[in-house]
């Protein structure tokens, strides 16, 4: 577990620390800019704020600010569980660990923002969701050679996704059980 932990920490400093603080500004000051205009619309705005800045996180830390390779890998589908199970290799585990997790706040901000939807609409959209950003990463990272384009991330990315708008199902029955709902979303 510790070595996961160092591996994650590792992913993390990828991104150079202005853009942290960057985001972290532009979150405050959107938050208070949208509080000063309209309190009532203010808790979805933030939300939606909070989505594309983590949106621009994801992008920063699986392309923008990864090295550049000498050539883009392809990888057959599959090929991680087949490294992880017959040669027990953990660096891919790890990897496949943290692709799960990296989607789950997006999952998470997609549940609350879907909300007023239909459930049906709500799964699918989040599922869509989880599919295109990973599509979209695999293919700027093959565009401009920012390492290994797989099938397999695109799984454990939608995975993640659909993870974190369960987590946001589950919150969202207990604050409604506890009553202290306040319909801000």
């Amino acid at each position: 577990m510790h070595e996961l932990w160092q591996y994650i920490i590792l992913q993390l400093n990828v991104v150079p620390k202005p853009v942290y603080e960057g985001l972290l500004a532009l979150f405050c000051i959107g938050t208070i800019l949208l509080l000063a205009v309209n309190r009532k619309k203010a808790a979805r705005n933030i939300v939606w704020l909070l989505f594309f800045e983590f949106v621009f996180f994801v992008l920063g830390m699986t392309v923008f600010f990864r090295p550049t390779g000498a050539k883009a890998l392809v990888y057959p589908p599959f090929w991680s569980y087949v490294n992880v199970w017959r040669v027990g290799n953990q660096k891919v585990l790890h990897e496949i660990i943290l692709n799960v997790v990296l989607f789950i706040p997006l999952g998470f901000l997609w549940g609350i923002q879907s909300s007023k939807w239909p459930k049906r609409w709500q799964w699918l959209s989040t599922m869509i969701l989880g599919i295109s950003l990973s599509v979209v990463i695999e293919l700027l990272q093959y565009c401009f050679k920012k390492g290994c384009v797989e099938v397999d991330d695109v799984i454990h990315n939608t995975l993640g996704c659909l993870v974190g708008y369960v987590l946001w199902r589950g919150c969202a029955k207990w604050i409604l059980r506890s009553k202290s709902y306040t319909n801000l979303f």
